[in-house]
């Protein structure tokens, strides 16, 4: 069920605490929204909210701490359609915002540690709320979020797109009926040194922003886990480091951008960013920078980095499964592989996002699909041959991702979901929890169990008991 329709029937049957819903002159229901948070990531639901899904939705606000990034979108709805005009307001005038535009539903795409403060706030006045991935980055701010959301009686939505993925899709419909009860699961991830340099550039390379790549980008691969399985984790070990980037390591000698210009004056660095690349880049993080000063292309070998790029992880799942996970942020390729054991035999799924990483005539990294996405389903019983199946990506952000969960978040649907692909809170915590918990446990050295770190997650074994 959408948002849309979630709204709608909680009008019709008038048990609805959320303000009033805007109309058409004709009289047709509006859902109106703001967004907090006007970054990069705000970007794909600003356009779906002004564009294909503009006649039942209507977003009537922008709010960030950063005057320019809020100019930038108005500016671009603008030239689309003259006649629309969004509201900005300062972070600190978010519940004026609340008041003044009275939205039904609060998006927030702000840095992550700040996703419990606005999606707290938000609930308290009345809004429900879609998150961006991950809900939040601590289990303190976990369990506020849950107790918040019980107290409120509103819905938090997290927007998990991976699990809309056309191949991550066809692997829970297969696993639904191939290789028996699972066992074992083992997940490697593999970001390539374009895209998982990005995140030591930027305010990700700040635990206390993000809370390492374990919570900021594990959290998707954790999630798909829990809901391949339908099993809730519980015990966690993680052990991590720093290897690659930073000052302290070989490369910083090779590559740092401290290093000497060649003779025509430009930096042949593949780990370098220019903001000048793309009106994206300058009209959020270029210009935007003499206000909070906040640098979107930091030398990714300079000091100040207090995450990990190399990380194992070892779940046990309350169902008894166990997971194998790895994430390294510096290969020479980008995708992931996932293995399932079970009494019948293995399903292993490769989804390779980019076979190499590209360079321009002068040495930078290109941010570019242009070498392919593809995507390999294996199933094989014991004692027989291998099936392979070769998955068709659709068209549309992360392998056609994007798409099918602003449907599913913005469109009129109400046929339930055969793969229950929606995520509410309990699921969004049952995700970032192992994350955080594997986070602990690198620091103490001890395994660490979710059921103390978030007692408010209950005691569930199969995710679709959660929300």
């Amino acid at each position: 069920m959408t948002i849309y329709t979630i709204l709608v029937e909680s009008k019709k049957s008038d048990n609805n605490c959320l303000a009033a819903f805007a109309h058409y002159p004709q009289g047709r229901l509006l859902v109106k929204y703001a967004i907090v948070g006007t970054g990069s990531r705000a970007e794909l639901f600003v356009s779906a909210l002004v564009n294909k899904y503009r006649s039942d939705h209507e977003l009537v606000a922008l709010c960030d701490s950063n005057p320019q990034r809020i100019k930038y979108h108005q500016e671009r709805i603008r030239s689309q359609f003259p006649d629309v005009e969004v509201q900005g307001f300062n972070s600190e005038d978010f519940d004026l915002m609340i008041r003044s535009k009275s939205p039904e539903v609060v998006i927030v795409t702000t840095v992550d540690a700040q996703h419990h403060k606005y999606i707290i706030r938000a609930l308290q006045m009345g809004c429900n709320v879609i998150t961006e991935k991950p809900m939040t980055t601590s289990d303190q701010n976990c369990r506020d979020i849950l107790r918040a959301v019980d107290l409120s009686g509103l819905e938090v939505r997290v927007a998990f797109n991976y699990r809309w993925g056309v191949g991550v899709s066809r692997v829970k419909e297969i696993l639904q009926d191939s290789i028996g009860p699972i066992h074992h699961v083992s997940l490697q991830y593999l970001l390539d040194t374009d895209h998982g340099a990005d995140y030591f550039r930027r305010w990700h390379r700040n635990r206390e922003m993000s809370g390492g790549l374990l919570v900021h980008k594990a959290t998707h691969h954790f999630d798909l886990v829990n809901w391949w399985t339908n099993s809730v984790p519980e015990t966690v070990f993680g052990i991590g480091k720093l290897a690659f980037y930073g000052d302290g390591n070989g490369p910083a000698r090779v590559y740092s951008n401290r290093s000497e210009c060649s003779r025509d004056g430009i930096q042949h660095n593949p780990f370098q960013l220019d903001l000048s690349s793309s009106e994206k880049f300058r009209g959020l993080y270029k210009e935007a920078q003499k206000f909070d000063g906040y640098r979107r292309d930091m030398d990714v070998f300079g000091s100040g980095i207090d995450i990990e790029d190399t990380m194992s992880v070892i779940v046990g799942y309350r169902t008894g499964i166990q997971l194998s996970y790895s994430l390294v942020a510096y290969s020479s390729m980008e995708g992931f592989v996932v293995t399932f054991h079970g009494d019948r035999g293995r399903l292993q799924y490769e989804e390779i996002h980019r076979p190499r990483t590209r360079i321009d005539e002068v040495g930078r990294n290109i941010d570019t699909d242009e070498d392919g996405w593809s995507s390999t389903i294996t199933v094989q019983n014991l004692f027989k041959e291998a099936r392979h199946e070769k998955v068709e990506i659709a068209e549309g952000g992360h392998g056609g991702a994007d798409p099918l969960m602003l449907r599913s978040l913005f469109g009129k649907e109400t046929r339930k979901d055969p793969l229950q692909r929606i995520a509410g809170h309990q699921q969004g915590a049952a995700s970032i929890m192992i994350g955080a918990a594997a986070n602990r446990s690198i620091c103490e050295g001890t395994p660490a169990n979710i059921s103390e770190l978030c007692p408010e997650l209950g005691s569930a074994r199969r995710l679709s008991e959660l929300i």
